[in-house]
Parts: C-alpha cells; structure tokens; sequence
C-alpha cells in the first residue's frame, strides 16, 4: 500500500513523483509537460525548471506528496496505535477477571483454612478433656483396687 511505502521514500523519489503530479497537472491545463527520462537524475530534470517559470509548480508538488505521505503515516501510525491500545484493553479485562477468580479461590481456600484450624482446636480441646476423664477414670479404677 501506499502507507507503507512512503516510510521508504527517499528524496529523489518524492522529487520524481513531484515532477509527475506537476507535468499530469500540466498537461490538464494545456500547458507542454517538461519530460525527463528514467536515466536522468532530479537536478538534471530539473534544470530548465526555474526559466521555464516552473520550479514554484514543482516545489509546490513536492511538498504535496511530502505532506501527503507524512498523513498517510501519521494515519497509518494512530490506527496501529488504536489497535494495541484495544488490545492492552482487551489483556488487561482478562487478566482483572483472572485475577478476580484467583482472589475468590485465596478468600475460598483461606475460610477453608481457617475452618481446619478451629476444628483442630475443637479437636485438641476434645482430646484434653478425654485425656483428663481418662486420668480420673484410671485413678477411680485404682482406688477401688487397691
């Protein structure tokens, strides 16, 4: 596409579709385009522009087509940006709702956890009181043995 060849323009490049825009211009308007072959460099195409009165015509060509790519660029540039802008958007929803189910499972396992520790005590509390009844238990037993 256009957009991305412009980035490759070089000066001769954009120097030479001047001179293309200008002589389609002025073929247009019934004025004799100047002609310059493949093998000619810009400045030699370019010499009898100031005395035939058309080096203004040309500058100004120029600086169209240099405004045109620099456009097609900047456009090329916000679309590019506007996409991964989306898509950091899009990463960063899912990683919120990924890290929104892993805060749920922390909160899940940590009242899970913290059910385990007080059935632990429940636990401890209810062996200590075996433990106690048994002592009591086994001194009954021996005092009526003994």
């Amino acid at each position: 596409s256009l957009e991305d060849r412009c980035s490759g323009l070089d000066q001769d490049v954009l120097s030479k579709l001047a001179i293309g825009m200008m002589n389609c211009h002025l073929v247009k308007s019934g004025i004799e385009a100047k002609r310059c072959d493949e093998s000619q460099t810009v400045q030699e195409c370019s010499a009898g522009f100031r005395e035939a009165g058309l080096f203004d015509v040309y500058t100004s060509f120029f600086l169209q087509a240099l405004q045109i790519c620099q456009y097609l660029q900047r456009d090329l540039f916000v679309r590019e940006t506007s996409e991964t802008v989306l898509a950091l958007f899009k990463t960063a929803k899912v990683s919120a709702a990924r890290l929104a189910a892993i805060a749920n499972q922390t909160g899940t396992l940590s009242d899970g956890l913290v059910r385990s520790v007080e059935a632990q005590q429940h636990l401890e509390t209810g062996q200590a009181t075996l433990a106690k009844q048994l002592s009591t238990l086994r001194e009954e037993e021996s005092e009526r043995f003994a």
